[in-house]
């Protein structure tokens, strides 16, 4: 096959009919794959020239389609082909493209100088055909999505570069129809392909580890619950952030059997510190996403988790939204009050605040969010949010915490506006097990110690 000059190159069209000139012969046309090759033709031939390619799928919807019979409705998709074929040839010359169905294209641009001249020609296609409707037979309007990936090298193969456009497409919404990914987000997609990988393998291998940041009272200093977090030490890339990692894992799908790993590694080892009496009246608190708050398997799974750990202390903090809409999650709230698991609202903002849920909801306490913390030392909004929530835990008898505590003057901040309990560096960086086992055992010593003291106290008063 010729080498593909920009410029030169228009698809067959529907009818079956040429094109002043086109891509490959008709018969060839019907080949997505052959369609892929020219692409990559395109690609080498347009990097030489110091100019760029952007690869696109299209989506076309026929919307508000009113009183059709049958065979309108197939009419006036033909029509729509039409009309988008037409649309496509029209925007651009330099525009090529292949029709998957008839109202599904991909397609490139070659010979540009820019991702913005990119998003021109292709803001312009998009525009031109979800400007289209039609009452012909009823009520006929088109909406167009698009995703585009622009490069700029050969290193950029034709598979990438068709992934990435596909990427972008499934993150248009009909706000943002047309979405252009650049080659961050390709080398991102490539690393989180990587990252996919590996994880997986980590969590059918059981490799990813908790760790644990102590939380304390804002009284007299005792721990009083413990929050479960996760880490994962690759072979090869070494430390990968959680950040991450927990990211892929949700684009993935494993995030929540990812969590449940930690959980039930998490419980095992608590377990063996309550044996040892290190873990009295300290709760084993969990963090969880919003996609393992929503997953259907999570009841029976923490109901596992109680069965096989009935002596400990659970709870869940979740973080407020939707998620937490007491009309929708009234049956999740039940089991949890079933199993004696705790609810905690999580990473409360200015912005995530939503005060009648936070009422309504059967809470057992309330994280303040670290933005507000780390401001409410000068801040006079935050202290004054940090109070009114610290007066309504109070109200409904439950500790509100304060978290992300970074410096003396964040604690000295969080202790006179009233906080109950403390979480942060300040106090203990999230830790192995070993290390908090450490902290348990020197506050179990502590209270061992004070209790002596206190029944020292009342045999002198006694006597």
């Amino acid at each position: 096959m010729r080498n593909l000059r920009a410029g030169a190159l228009k698809p067959p069209r529907p009818d079956g009919g040429q094109s002043e000139s086109h891509l490959v012969s008709s018969g060839e046309a019907k080949s997505i794959e052959l369609f892929l090759t020219s692409l990559g033709r395109a690609v080498e031939v347009a990097s030489q020239g110091v100019t760029a390619v952007a690869a696109f799928q299209l989506k076309v919807h026929a919307t508000s389609i009113l009183s059709w019979s049958i065979e309108n409705v197939a009419d006036s998709y033909h029509r729509v082909e039409g009309f988008a074929h037409n649309v496509l040839v029209e925007t651009d010359e330099r525009i090529v493209f292949h029709k998957i169905d008839s109202m599904s294209y991909v397609g490139f641009v070659a010979g540009i100088a820019s991702s913005g001249e990119a998003e021109r020609i292709l803001g312009r296609l998009v525009a031109g055909l979800n400007d289209h409707s039609d009452a012909g037979f009823g009520s006929l309007a088109l909406n167009a999505h698009l995703g585009a990936a622009f490069a700029t090298d050969t290193d950029f193969d034709v598979e990438r570069l068709m992934a990435a456009a596909a990427l972008g497409l499934e993150q248009t919404t009909n706000s943002a129809p047309l979405l252009v990914v650049s080659q961050f987000a390709m080398q991102r997609q490539e690393s989180d392909k990587k990252t996919a990988e590996f994880l997986r393998a980590a969590v059918d291998g059981d490799q990813i580890e908790p760790v644990y940041q102590a939380r304390g009272s804002a009284n007299d200093g005792k721990l009083v619950a413990i929050e479960v977090f996760a880490r994962w030490q690759h072979e090869e890339r070494g430390a990968i952030p959680p950040r991450e990692f927990l990211r892929v894992a949700e684009l993935e799908g494993i995030l929540f059997d990812l969590g449940a790993g930690l959980r039930e590694k998490a419980a095992t080892q608590a377990a063996q510190w309550l044996e040892r009496s290190w873990l009295d009246d300290i709760t084993l608190v969990f963090n969880l996403s919003p996609v393992e708050w929503c997953d259907s398997r999570f009841e029976a799974s923490m109901a596992g988790l109680r069965d096989r750990f009935p002596a400990l202390q659970f709870a869940v903090e979740v973080a407020d939204g939707r998620t937490l809409d007491i009309d929708q999650i009234s049956e999740r709230l039940k089991v949890l009050k079933t199993l004696d698991v705790g609810l905690t609202l999580d990473n409360v903002t200015q912005q995530s605040l939503s005060l009648p849920r936070l009422r309504r909801l059967p809470l057992t306490g309330i994280n303040v969010g670290g933005s507000v913390v780390h401001s409410m030392v000068s801040d006079v909004a935050c202290q004054g949010l940090s109070r009114m929530l610290v007066e309504l835990a109070q109200s409904k008898n439950i500790p509100a915490t304060a978290c992300q505590v970074e410096s003396r003057e964040q604690l000295q901040a969080a202790e006179q506006l009233g906080f109950h309990h403390l979480q942060g560096h300040v106090l203990s960086k999230p830790v192995n097990a070993e290390e908090i086992a450490g902290l348990l055992r020197a506050g179990s010593a502590k209270a061992d110690k004070r209790d002596r003291r206190s029944r020292a106290t009342k045999s002198r008063t006694r006597s």
